[in-house]
């Protein structure tokens, strides 16, 4: 007969990296109309930063998990209808996303800094902040340019798309129809 764990005994750092990717996935299935899984990823989330701030060590380090919690913020207040409840989503969000960038930084983890640049970008655009959302898309296109990563192109779209919306293209005043 198996005797049950007791309740003071650790649990295993594997268990922690599941609830990691735990999280990843049900931010996914929250973003494709299961909005009501955005808390449940948060918990997994807030989870394995509690167990890293004890000074634990996983392949995750503390500020890409703390990126992954942001996003489930950022992605909820996509499909949030009332505004101050997207307004809080939002902020929250941020500073969220700003706390991770040191750690990304000094870990040098430039993919994941990256991203985080670039969502800061969508969070101060949705927040109607346009020359905030560029600088941080600037920081991500300088990653990618810089790393040679992937999303180059797309960062480097985006950039431009908000460039456009504060200085829109002076059409010829001369011409008239």
């Amino acid at each position: 007969m198996k005797k049950p764990f007791p309740l003071s005994a650790p649990i295993p750092p594997s268990s922690h990296t599941l609830r990691y990717r735990y999280g990843i996935v049900l931010n996914a299935l929250g973003a494709k109309s299961r909005p009501d899984l955005y808390p449940l990823a948060r918990a997994q989330f807030q989870s394995v930063l509690r167990y890293l701030d004890s000074g634990a060590q996983l392949p995750h380090s503390s500020a890409r998990v703390r990126s992954a919690l942001a996003h489930t913020y950022h992605r909820q207040a996509a499909s949030e209808e009332l505004a101050t409840q997207r307004e809080h989503l939002l902020s929250t969000a941020y500073l969220l996303y700003k706390s991770a960038l040191e750690g990304l930084l000094s870990q040098e983890e430039w993919h994941n800094l990256s991203i985080t640049y670039f969502n800061l970008g969508q969070v101060c655009e949705w927040q109607g902040n346009l020359e905030e959302a560029i600088r941080w898309l600037e920081k991500a296109v300088e990653l990618d340019l810089q790393h040679k990563l992937p999303d180059l192109k797309e960062d480097s779209d985006y950039l431009a798309a908000l460039r456009q919306q504060v200085e829109p293209v002076q059409q010829n005043r001369g011409t008239t129809l």
